[in-house]
């Protein structure tokens, strides 16, 4: 008697991968297109403040405009935080190091909490 042998193999393990692939290529493009759109309105908000700080000569509008374009940049922070780790789930990061001064930046921050 001849008969046919059949081996069936499971292939989910296969498809799964490939299934995960491509929710990451969109979870990858949602945060690229989101990203852009956040940054897009805030760099028009950041820069109306500046214009609209150039023309003014009240001290306390100037300061709340200082307050607005503090928040602006904390904004801005947590967008590139947001694309910063999406490229870390990539691997594809590159680190910039710079020299900052300390004293500068403790400074800025204590502003941003004072004002």
């Amino acid at each position: 008697m001849q008969g046919t042998l059949v081996i069936l193999n499971d292939v989910s393990p296969i498809f799964e991968a490939k299934q995960q692939k491509h929710e990451n290529e969109l979870i990858e493009m949602l945060v690229a297109t989101s990203t852009h759109e956040l940054r897009t309105p805030l760099h028009c908000i950041k820069n109306t403040l500046l214009m609209i700080q150039k023309q003014i000569n009240n001290e306390e509008t100037k300061k709340q405009i200082r307050i607005a374009l503090i928040a602006c940049e904390m904004q801005e922070l947590n967008i590139n935080d947001i694309l910063d780790y999406a490229k870390c789930k990539r691997n594809s990061i590159a680190l910039n190091l710079e020299s900052v001064n300390l004293n500068e930046l403790l400074a800025d921050t204590y502003q941003s909490f004072i004002l």
